[in-house]
């Protein structure tokens, strides 16, 4: 061992010789070139001493010792690690935004074909040195440096539209003097046309700005020409059927285009969930998740499909009558027994126990290379030759960079190109504690303050960063979220050592609601006047689960405890609607007291049920109390083992009587805000000022 990591300094050391060898020997003349390690040998021993270097050398040529190290050295180890990405877990992204394929690297003004798939062919072997001209080694130098990430189609559910985004581009320093760049773009075949671009960053770290064109009509193809700082590279996409368009799902209402067609051939699904555009002649065979209600391009319908587990999705055409299938494929995936869920688990999952298991989607006779990296911490190689027959286990005591942490595991071809990525969190038994079923608010005081429970051995070891309230327990944390906030963010990671920080993101699924007219979410029953509902004016109510789990929600119109009519929320992933125009006809004619309740069921078990949401009143004309009868309007108040007058009405009698709380001083009602209980008596008293019989139940 100890002889391996005297060769691996030496390796190092050496590296830097090699790097002076390669600026040196374009200068050299042929018969050195001949012989490069011995001239630039030669020319290292002018320029600096050899120190320690000289001492291990002792004498050898640098042609020995390097083969010495080479053989040293495991094949994998010897390859250009992939590039690291942005892990899910990144505030600056929105959540669960992830990139379904890594951007590929292609060669300079290549014309990029975006459907293409990728190959996992071997790697060709280097030209040697002499062979490559000076120029050329110090062009492929500079451009090695550029990074370049391809164009992309994203839509976005939230506002209904559909963009081609040219994301930021990380610049050569040579270029952070010019202002800004120019794309060319091109779309269903119209003239291209200029895209200028500005360049933001400083001078060490230039970088273009994300531009986004939106795509106002079905898209047939595209064509983004990039400029010669960004290698001049033209990519192309050619959709050949515009009955439907796939987006992969990467969060927050947003996906990313699926390129379906590669030359007329159909590029396969991944079985994982993705939205589908189709026009409005054809569904599909299996039931939708959900359906949003609004269209996109006027004729398209956006669904949520679940492909998991899935070789085919069948589209019917209903006007032909007649089915086509697209085939799914499995992706690369990890599995593992001991695992926490938070908001990013889908794209990141947390593991605490001992090792996971990376499935491959199929056999590779080539053999991949299998990264896994940590950010701050380096990489290592887990196997440079998996056949991805048997499952990859992957073991935390001995695979992994460093102790816990943020993880992404890249498997790559023998050439050294990303296939695929993964990403991963580890924190050893770590348990994580919070109401995961949907919680429903008490009607009179709403929401109450949730607890999360935070357990780790050793907590002592630990830190934990979060701008919530949070105090030590015996078994680790608690973290006190109060009912306003059902979002919170917290990070956990060993002290003195930043590498390990794994961040978190929890809802808790609060139920609330509030109407078109709303901008804040309630907890409390809304109270809404009768003739607020108009005909020429459309009026939603919503309810937010804050949690993605299918419910079935009904809504329940009451007058005097009888049912009068019954409507579906439309569902848009965790907001449930509901048009209250609907209700109008039924409002008008009863003359009892409305309320409009809703029920919850899960799987056909019911969740909740008879939960007031809305109050409807009639126009109620009161009569203020004159100001010398005030003393004969005072309520009754218990005192000891018998009755007073009290100083003035409480909130809850107030409500109870029909009588908003803002009212209640202009119509000389005297008001105690210290008192909270409700006697009938008082109840009728107030009741009193209300013309008629009929009065509405309030909330405020």
């Amino acid at each position: 061992m100890e002889i391996f990591k005297r060769i691996i300094a030496l390796f190092r050391k050496i590296s830097r010789i090699f790097q002076k060898k390669e600026l040196y020997i374009g200068d050299l003349s042929r018969e050195q070139r001949s012989e490069p390690s011995t001239a630039v040998e030669n020319i290292i021993d002018k320029e600096e001493a050899r120190g320690e270097l000289e001492k291990e050398i002792e004498g050898k040529s640098i042609r020995e010792l390097e083969e010495r190290v080479e053989q040293s050295i495991p094949e994998g180890r010897r390859r250009k690690k992939p590039q690291k990405k942005r892990a899910p877990t990144e505030q600056d992204i929105k959540t669960r935004r992830t990139v379904y394929k890594e951007q590929r690297v292609h060669a300079i003004g290549k014309e990029v074909k975006l459907g293409k798939k990728r190959s996992t062919g071997r790697a060709k072997r280097p030209k040697s040195l002499e062979a490559v001209p000076k120029e050329r080694r110090e062009e492929k130098s500079a451009q090695s440096s550029i990074r370049v990430r391809a164009p992309f189609v994203e839509i976005d559910l939230d506002r209904a539209k559909v963009f081609l985004v040219i994301p930021k581009q990380s610049l050569t320093v040579e270029n952070s003097s010019k202002k800004q760049l120019s794309y060319r773009v091109s779309l269903d075949n119209e003239v291209e046309r200029p895209l200028p671009v500005g360049i933001t960053g400083n001078e060490e770290y230039p970088e273009t700005e994300e531009e986004r064109i939106e795509i106002e009509k079905p898209i047939k193809n595209f064509k983004v020409a990039y400029p010669e700082e960004l290698e001049g590279r033209n990519y192309t996409y050619e959709h050949r059927d515009d009955s439907i368009y796939t987006f992969i799902a990467v969060g927050d209402g947003l996906g990313r285009m699926h390129y379906l067609y590669e030359d007329g051939n159909i590029n396969p699904l991944p079985q994982r969930e993705i939205w589908v555009l189709l026009e409005e002649d054809f569904e599909p065979e299996i039931e939708p998740i959900l359906e949003e209600d609004r269209w996109i391009w006027e004729k398209y319908r956006p669904l949520y499909i679940d492909l998991r587990d899935k070789s085919e999705l069948v589209i019917i055409n209903r006007k032909l009558n007649k089915r086509e299938a697209i085939p799914c494929k499995s992706t690369f995936s990890i599995e593992g027994e001991e695992i926490i869920y938070d908001d990013f688990s889908d794209q990141s999952p947390i593991f605490t126990g001992n090792s996971i298991k990376i499935k491959a989607p199929t056999i590779n006779e080539e053999g991949w290379v299998v990264y896994v990296q940590n950010k701050q911490d380096g990489y290592k190689i887990v196997s440079d030759n998996w056949l991805g027959k048997d499952p990859l286990e992957l073991r935390f005591d001995r695979d992994l960079p460093c102790e816990c942490g943020e993880f992404q595991v890249d498997i790559c071809g023998q050439d050294g190109k990303s296939v695929n990525t993964l990403f991963f969190r580890y924190i050893p038994s770590l348990r994580l504690n919070y109401s995961r079923e949907l919680i429903i608010p008490d009607p009179k005081k709403g929401h109450k303050t949730e607890r999360v429970e935070i357990s780790l051995p050793y907590a002592e070891y630990f830190e934990i960063e979060t701008e919530e309230q949070i105090k030590p327990t015996p078994k680790g944390y608690e973290i006190i979220l109060p009912p306003k906030r059902d979002v919170f963010r917290f990070s956990i990671f060993k002290k003195n050592k930043p590498e390990t920080k794994v961040s978190f993101r929890v809802t808790v699924p609060r139920l609330k609601w509030k109407t078109s007219r709303h901008i804040d979410w309630r907890d409390t029953p809304l109270r809404l006047e009768r003739e607020e509902l108009l005909t020429s004016e459309e009026l939603y109510l919503y309810i937010n689960t804050n949690s993605f789990p299918n419910y079935n929600i009904s809504a329940i119109l009451e007058a005097n405890n009888q049912k009068l009519q019954e409507s579906k929320f439309v569902r848009k992933r965790n907001i449930y609607s509901i048009l209250l125009n609907q209700f109008y006809d039924t409002i008008k004619e009863s003359k009892g007291r409305i309320v409009l309740k809703i029920k919850i069921l899960k799987n056909e078990r019911i969740i909740g049920e008879n939960i007031p949401v809305l109050y409807l009143s009639e126009k109620i004309t009161l009569r203020p109390i004159p100001r010398g009868s005030r003393k004969s309007m005072r309520p009754i108040v218990r005192c000891g083992m018998g009755m007073r007058e009290g100083r003035g009405f409480s909130k809850e009698e107030i409500i109870q009587a029909g009588i908003r709380i803002e009212d209640a001083k202009r119509l000389n009602i005297p008001y105690d805000k210290h008192r909270k209980s409700a006697h009938p008596k008082n109840i009728e008293i107030l009741r009193s000022l209300v013309e008629g019989d009929n009065y509405a139940d309030r909330s405020d």
